[in-house]
């Protein structure tokens, strides 16, 4: 088993995934996990219910195959949790060679890149 938490330094689109690995310990079984605050232990990933849920085959784990995510629940990440419950054979070791998230920002704004022009702080207008 493993499990991989993700942090995004803002909100954050996500549309697929690419997950390549092995034929032969590549993960199988993957599910996804949204804006959680802190990471999950295994035995809270087993019991959970995901927001999505891949059962991979081999030709998943091929270089270049993406897994397309539902788009409304993926529209605004700040967290991705991934949690691998098994692998392709069954053995004790889980190989991912390459893992790539695909998508875009979200336009947001943050207030404290803005400067003061006139009055001090908590200073209203009459």
């Amino acid at each position: 088993q493993l499990v991989i938490f993700t942090t995004f330094t803002q909100f954050v689109k996500l549309r697929a995934i690419q997950l390549n690995g092995p034929e032969d310990c590549g993960p199988k079984t993957v599910k996804l996990f949204l804006n959680q605050t802190s990471t999950p232990d295994f035995s809270a990933c087993e019991s959970a219910e995901a927001v999505q849920t891949f059962n991979l085959e081999p030709k998943d784990l091929a270089d270049g195959a993406m897994l397309t995510l539902n788009y409304v629940k993926f529209q605004k990440v700040t967290t991705l949790t991934i949690f691998v419950a098994d692998n392709q054979k069954g053995t004790d070791v889980t190989r991912i060679n390459k893992l790539r998230f695909f998508g875009s920002p979200v336009s947001t704004t943050n207030m404290q890149n803005f400067k003061r022009v006139a009055g001090k702080t908590g200073e209203g207008h009459s």
